[in-house]
């Protein structure tokens, strides 16, 4: 941490946590943006074909967990909550495991349930991203610990509206229409949140005009600033 001219932290929620742990980076934070994902990813299907590639029915309430999975990921409690959801509802949990242990436990707790939970473990390819993104209602991130999730980016830069923990940078990217965040000291906030998300109508334009407003091209800026304030930066190299 000595040898660091300065951390790069997504956004002012993250940087207070990052400073209450580690008070040494006090005056070399860098609060800087988590790009969006809009163009990058395939988006070229619609809803219908999507959830026809999946086996999906049209009028099935549709959660996505997306991504590398890990213990900190929580799914064990997503799977739980998910099981006390009324209505015609479906769990899609996407994404490669690196402990096979973990994966058989996911997998054991979702072949124990008497819910409708799809486990396709395994690396997402990008150019099948599109087809979980345009099948899902609402992506789920409910992270035991996070001070920024990629996933959620990407969520929104599909239009797609978000349930995760108010924490982190998630408490500045998932503004008011784009999701639901809830308090991860609540023994129910992340059912409380899903519940939430079935019952409400999200607008995609919106959500993917608020994740245009977060782009790499700023970030780039924000770092190339930062170190040509840094005596030993070198703008030839």
């Amino acid at each position: 941490m000595k040898n660091c001219a300065f951390f790069l932290i997504h956004g002012p929620a993250a940087e207070q946590a990052v400073l209450a742990e580690f008070p040494a980076t006090a005056g070399r934070t860098v609060p800087i943006e988590h790009g969006n994902w809009i163009g990058y990813y395939p988006n070229t299907i619609g809803r219908d074909d999507a959830r026809m590639r999946m086996g999906l029915k049209k009028d099935d309430f549709v959660f996505l967990f997306a991504g590398l999975c890990k213990p900190y990921k929580n799914l064990e409690l997503l799977i739980r909550e998910f099981e006390e959801l009324p209505g015609d509802r479906v769990l899609v949990i996407a994404g490669a495991f690196q402990d096979p242990k973990y994966q058989a436990v996911i997998q054991a707790a979702a072949e124990r349930s008497r819910a409708r939970i799809r486990l396709d473990a395994g690396f997402v390819p990008r150019d099948g991203m599109q087809i979980y993104m345009r099948a899902c209602d609402v992506v789920v991130a409910p992270y035991a610990e996070v001070l920024t999730s990629g996933t959620a980016m990407l969520a929104l830069s599909f239009g797609r509206p978000v349930v995760a923990p108010a924490a982190g940078h998630l408490r500045t990217i998932i503004q008011e229409g784009c999701g639901a965040l809830y308090d991860p000291s609540q023994p129910d906030g992340l059912r409380a949140a899903l519940c939430v998300a079935m019952n409400s109508t999200f607008d995609q334009s919106r959500i993917l005009a608020e994740a245009a407003k977060h782009t790499w091209e700023e970030t780039a800026s924000i770092v190339l600033a930062r170190m040509k304030q840094d005596s030993t930066f070198d703008p030839n190299i």
